[in-house]
């Protein structure tokens, strides 16, 4: 079964339906939320939140906070979101995070489009992290994998040149679990994978209770479209009910993210309402509302 809870802009009754709605064959993955950075036509979105209509999803219309370690300002251009790094040192950069906190039962996948993989220097990473509270967000001292807070941070690491020297990297509460390096990509889908163009993460639980454990499949998309499977893990929750989503970047430059977008994995139920009628009433309350 599917639930959620929402740490804000839903009333009890709102919450209460929403969580009956979704529970259901739903045969396809419901989007939470979705950012594609651009504004609507004839409008330029040139910050996080001047304009907030290339949002959508059932939790749509939420502020950006970003955490400006040494680097720039991240700043959308041409329909993309730069997060600004600093070459002068890799634990500067940029942490760019929604204030919302997910705390659904059940499972969700967050996904990240990159217009750019690649950049320069040592332990350059750009990716997104689960798992950890506004206030430790606010708090981090840096953008490297040692200073990001999540539970889970998956990061794409251009540390070289070569493609032995760069790769997939996963640490837990700043700590490094895994780095799968390029070869080792390219063996598992043949030469030529090349920077990815999405990085995307499915987590499943029990419950959001600290100590809880915290399981995740993660998968790499090239610029052609091909999506595979690159590994597994699990941790456990380090807090209850503390899951804001971030993305993080300290590369040289910038990192160029396309789209970020958060799915609802819903597991379905015979016998019970058609959720996708439902979800779609509930979106176009949540719309109306807005207005």
């Amino acid at each position: 079964m599917f639930r959620f809870t929402a740490s804000k802009c839903m009333t009890a009754s709102v919450v209460a339906g929403a969580a009956a709605l979704i529970t259901g064959d739903l045969q396809a993955d419901s989007i939470l939320f979705r950012d594609r950075f651009d504004g609507p036509s004839g409008v330029t979105r040139t910050n996080l939140n001047t304009n907030q209509n290339g949002q959508s999803g059932l939790f749509a219309r939420q502020d950006w906070l970003e955490n400006n370690i040494g680097g720039a300002d991240a700043v959308i251009s041409n329909g993309n979101l730069e997060l600004r790094g600093n070459g002068s040192s890799g634990l500067n950069g940029s942490i760019v995070y929604l204030d919302y906190n997910f705390t659904q039962l059940g499972s969700f996948e967050v996904e990240v489009r990159y217009l750019n993989g690649q950049s320069g220097g040592n332990a350059r990473r750009s990716g997104f992290s689960v798992g950890q509270s506004k206030q430790e967000l606010a708090n981090a001292t840096g953008a490297s994998s040692g200073r990001i807070p999540g539970d889970v941070f998956i990061a794409y690491d251009t540390i070289g040149p070569n493609p032995s020297d760069r790769g997939l990297f996963i640490g837990h509460n700043g700590v490094a679990q895994q780095f799968i390096n390029q070869t080792q990509i390219d063996a598992i889908d043949g030469p030529g994978f090349g920077y990815p163009a999405l990085i995307k993460a499915v987590f499943t639980y029990d419950d959001m209770n600290a100590g809880t454990a915290l399981n995740y499949e993660v998968f790499l998309g090239s610029t052609s479209g091909n999506v595979l499977k690159i590994t597994d893990g699990t941790t456990a929750w380090s807090g209850t009910n503390e899951n804001y989503i971030a993305m993080a970047s300290n590369y040289n430059n910038f990192s160029r993210v396309q789209t970020f977008q958060v799915n609802g994995v819903v597991i379905p139920e015979p016998g019970s309402i058609t959720a996708g009628m439902a979800l779609g009433g509930l979106m176009l309350l949540r719309r109306r509302r807005g207005k």
